[in-house]
């Protein structure tokens, strides 16, 4: 399959009741770069036209519909967990990280403490909806088996 396909299986999944795609695939089989492609197809923090124009995706009639139209949050779990000390502070981390991130570029997200709310205000502010990208989510769950 050319990978550039997952971005028109995932387009046809926006905007579903159920808000959540989860794309897996064993090891080794490329996720990493997945998320990537993901993230540079749906940011509009960039323009990443040229890097699509000549694949497979580019093809596809929804491909300008949401080629770089959502503010994306990509998280690498493996880099969070990495940072703290204690496996204990992990989602606290990233928590305080994730929220820093949005109120410099929302104000009304500043000085929130639970992601949600701050995700939900920066949104509601905006007009913007957020996409949440995650990597090595599976991480957190194997250093955590590791301590027992």
């Amino acid at each position: 399959m050319n990978k550039t396909e997952q971005i028109s299986f995932v387009n046809g999944t926006l905007g579903m009741p159920d808000k959540l795609t989860c794309v897996s695939r064993a090891r080794r089989f490329g996720k990493s770069v997945a998320v990537k492609m993901l993230s540079a197809y749906y940011d509009k923090s960039c323009d990443s036209r040229a890097l699509f124009e000549n694949l497979k995706i580019a093809g596809d009639p929804v491909f300008e519909k949401y080629l770089n139209q959502y503010d994306v949050i990509y998280l690498d779990i493996t880099l969070f967990i990495a940072a703290c000390e204690n496996i204990k502070n992990v989602m606290d981390y990233l928590q305080e990280q994730v929220i820093q991130e949005i109120a410099a570029e929302y104000l009304s997200a500043a000085g929130e403490k639970l992601l949600p709310v701050a995700l939900a205000k920066a949104s509601e502010a905006s007009g913007n909806k957020f996409t949440v990208i995650i990597d090595e989510w599976g991480a957190l769950f194997r250093v955590i088996e590791n301590l027992f």
